[in-house]
């Protein structure tokens, strides 16, 4: 059995297969389109033939370019249009030699993803479709594989740039806004434990390289608090924007006292790399943000690597200031809401350094934004927000102390202080977003909110293209 492209000595055999798979057509019709690929017209980009050794051709792909296909992050994207065997030639490997041809072709032309179709009641197509490596993404049914990290499953393979081979899963998708908020789990060479996270991806995705804006969550937080009530989605939606959510922490690793309290362990890894032990293998939070989450998100989605923002809340404000201020290179924007500014003069800092890197204070110094501020290139403006009222403002943010810091050494910081307003109560206020939000865009204001937009409409202004 032979596989081969088509030529116009085929074109009666190719017109009966054509036939046989589409019989409501019209002859007439289906004759005319073949004509026009021969001749180099029409949408079809490439068909091909498997042939029987004394010539009769028995099973046809044929191939075009889709500018759009669901579940696909590439554009233009390879289709397959038409997939047939003849019935006496089924169950002996035909149709997947016709497929490896098809994505030979795919790949020689520079594609990295080939997506195809069934009707809902054709469960022969759709079986051999899982069967050969695509995975459903929508019905009616489309399908969608990856040509690049195939494999025999749903995972979807990645290498990163050190050679390590991960596997990225998707827990869950959902239509949003135009776009796809989806939840994805890999296996973490930082933290050494499986790890989640949440990815907006916008509609704008399948045509370009995105701006991507990653968000750090507060104290006992995962993914999903950003991700289910911010409503993040509809402005990321309207500028482009992919917003990518992580834990706040390695989780289930089986650590003494992980669990014991809100403020360490479990959901408050205060994104720093743990130096004590047990600390050290897992809780490796800053490496994980910075350099493996990136790289895995760079590698599965449409980003634009060098337009990234960061910002977060709280502990997650913290992060947000350490990450950016240790690599101003790999930030364009950087803001918090209501952030953790000077974890080794709060509580609440005190006990995560002292868990995480011991009891030697001179270590601390490179995980407080207020005195990693005498030291950092960062110089890019700023954007804190800030309630009056917040329960932990004396004792915990202690916004003055950047404040100070930032300028000290010309840091442009206009802090928003939000008078009569607490941490808690903004969050449950989502009528003030879509205000708030325009008044950012018209005013470049400093508008934040708790696992909110405001922070985020920021970043949509400063990393959007």
């Amino acid at each position: 059995m032979t596989v081969r492209l088509v030529v116009p000595a085929d074109l009666p055999g190719w017109c009966a297969l054509r036939q046989a798979l589409w019989p409501e057509a019209a002859a007439a019709d289906l004759l005319s389109e073949a004509e026009a690929h021969l001749a180099g017209a029409g949408p079809l980009r490439a068909v091909y033939l498997a042939e029987r050794p004394a010539g009769r051709p028995v099973g046809m792909i044929e191939l075009s370019l889709r500018s759009y296909a669901e579940g696909c992050r590439a554009a233009p994207v390879a289709y397959i249009e038409g997939w047939y065997v003849v019935p006496d030639a089924r169950r002996r490997g035909i149709g997947r030699e016709l497929i490896r041809a098809a994505e030979a072709w795919a790949r020689a032309h520079g594609h990295s993803e080939i997506a195809s179709d069934a009707l809902l009641d054709n469960r022969v197509s759709e079986r051999a479709h899982l069967a050969l490596g695509f995975a459903e993404v929508e019905r009616a049914i489309h399908f969608r594989k990856d040509l690049q990290r195939a494999r025999d499953d749903v995972e979807h393979a990645f290498t990163q740039s050190d050679g390590v081979a991960m596997t990225l899963t998707t827990l869950k998708q959902h239509r949003c806004f135009g776009g796809t908020q989806g939840v994805y789990r890999h296996e973490s060479s930082a933290t050494r434990c499986a790890m989640e996270f949440a990815v907006y991806e916008p509609p704008h995705a399948a045509r370009a390289h995105l701006p991507v804006l990653y968000w750090l969550s507060g104290l006992t937080c995962t993914w999903a608090n950003f991700t289910e009530k911010a409503g993040v989605q509809r402005y990321a939606a309207e500028h482009g924007l992919m917003v990518v959510a992580p834990d706040t922490s390695p989780r289930g690793v089986g650590l003494p006292g992980e669990d014991d309290a809100y403020d360490f362990g479990s959901g408050a890894g205060f994104y720093v790399d743990a130096t004590a032990e047990p600390w050290a293998a897992h809780y490796r939070m800053y490496s994980y943000v910075t350099t493996e989450l990136p790289a895995l998100v760079n590698a599965n989605f449409p980003t634009d690597a060098k337009r990234q923002g960061i910002f977060g809340h709280s502990m997650g404000g913290h992060g947000a200031l350490i990450c950016a201020f240790r690599n101003p290179d790999q930030y364009r924007s950087l803001s918090a809401f209501a952030p953790i500014c000077s974890p080794t003069r709060c509580p609440w800092g005190e006990k995560a350094l002292s868990g995480y890197l011991g009891p030697e204070r001179e270590g601390w110094r490179e995980w407080d934004a207020s005195l990693l501020a005498a030291d950092t290139e960062w110089a890019t403006e700023i954007l804190i927000d800030q309630g009056t009222a917040d329960d932990f403002l004396a004792e915990q943010l202690k916004p003055q102390l950047l404040q100070e810091a930032c300028a000290a050494t010309g840091i442009p910081l206009p802090r928003s202080g939000r008078t009569g307003i607490s941490t808690g109560a903004r969050s449950r206020r989502p009528a003030t977003i879509a205000p708030r939000l325009t008044r950012h865009k018209q005013r470049t204001a400093a508008t934040a909110m708790q696992e909110t937009q405001g922070a985020g409409a920021r970043h949509l202004r400063r990393c959007a293209p």
